[in-house]
């Protein structure tokens, strides 16, 4: 209360409550409503505010989420571990979407930092098309945020978010860490993040990508049209090494340099989308028309060649099952046209030229940094590899 009106109305920019295990209950949690919602005696000037790691009751997460929202200077929100999502009862993934809505409607929002809460695939989703919009947003954390939702086909609710940012993001850095993403949120970050020349730092810590996902990343490094250049990936080198013992029923693999392969995609999942949309992508590095490469089409219910929207990114089916063969035959023999069938060397360097990743100087000086990044830490760096 001693902080409305007079000189820190319109002095204090900065506020932590960090930590403060009092400031949820009822009376001060009001009086901080009111500080950041008042028009007259409020914290008008305010700009950064911490309350992390504050017991905020779940009656109190919508007005606190709104008033942050409505504020008219405010750039820097860090709510990490208040209860969002986690308190509310059978309303909570609501109420978590409401307050998610509520934040993203302050238009001067920089750094957005709710890690520490948990949220379902729907909440993610709807975030994704938040953050996407979001024009001055630059960094976003959602560190351990991924709860098991019913009715989600992911391992991970968080790769919803991830999918969404193919659209493009004006997000600079985006922390992820310890949300159980495998190889194949790797291979969604890989499709998403390909186009996105504004994000240059990635934390992923604590996710078992493995061999597989780590695979993904590398060349997401390595590629020009990616303004990645700083992966952080601490114990993130343990995954699984069968892919089979992830889904028994048949695990789906997408492997650049051998596409080759017959597909049974479920649509709904993003992973299988991702999978398509990369099979796409490699059409059109191949100078490949997917007639072609796509044959013995089976689909529930009947499909149609996907196709790209204003922004370049392939729009592909959200429901449905679709089951196909991959071949990169006529591409192969248009490459190879005029090469002897003894130049064991020119074949297999053209065969690769249609799919590998050249990196230029610009994309190996961040790939050769992030294993410097790794030194000492043999294991790791023989995965990275």
């Amino acid at each position: 209360e001693s902080l409305r009106g007079g000189r820190a109305s319109s002095s204090l920019t900065r506020l932590s409550l960090k930590g403060c295990p009092k400031l949820g209950l009822e009376s001060p949690m009001n009086a901080t409503v009111q500080l950041l919602s008042d028009p007259e005696k409020g914290l008008l000037s305010l700009r950064r505010l911490d309350l992390s790691n504050v017991p905020v009751s779940a009656k109190h997460h919508l007005r606190l989420c709104q008033a942050i929202g409505d504020h008219t200077s405010l750039e820097t929100v860090l709510l990490v571990d208040i209860g969002l999502g986690k308190r509310g009862g059978n309303s909570k993934s609501s109420l978590a979407k409401q307050c998610i809505d509520a934040l993203f409607r302050n238009s001067l929002l920089r750094h957005l930092d709710i890690g520490w809460n948990s949220f379902g695939w729907e909440i993610f989703q709807d975030l994704g098309r938040l953050v996407v919009t979001a024009e001055s947003l630059r960094h976003l954390g959602v560190a351990s945020c991924s709860s098991l939702s019913a009715g989600a086909v992911s391992s991970t609710p968080v790769v919803y978010l991830l999918e969404e940012l193919r659209h493009g993001s004006p997000l600079t850095s985006l922390d992820i860490s310890s949300n159980r993403l495998d190889f194949r949120g790797a291979l969604i970050m890989e499709d998403a993040m390909e186009g996105c020349k504004r994000l240059t730092d990635l934390v992923l810590d604590g996710n078992p990508l493995g061999v597989l996902g780590l695979r993904s990343l590398c060349r997401l490094l390595c590629n020009p049209r990616s303004g990645m250049n700083k992966l952080r990936c601490e114990d993130c080198f343990s995954g699984m090494t069968d892919p089979a013992t992830v889904e028994p029923q048949g695990c789906q693999l997408f492997s650049r340099n051998s596409p080759e392969n017959a597909y049974a995609l479920d649509l709904e999942r993003p992973y299988h989308r991702a999978i398509l949309r990369m099979l796409y992508k490699l059409c059109d590095r191949m100078c490949l028309k997917a007639d072609l490469a796509f044959r013995e089409i089976s689909a529930t219910p009947a499909f149609n060649h996907a196709s790209k929207g204003a922004d370049g990114v392939y729009i592909v089916p959200t429901s449905g099952r679709l089951a196909f063969t991959f071949s990169s035959e006529d591409a192969v023999s248009a490459a190879l046209k005029g090469v002897a069938g003894d130049e064991f060397g020119a074949v297999v360097q053209r065969r690769f030229g249609l799919v590998d990743l050249q990196p230029n100087f610009k994309t190996i000086v961040p790939l050769l940094a992030n294993f410097q990044a790794i030194r000492g830490r043999t294991e790791e760096q023989r995965v990275m590899l």
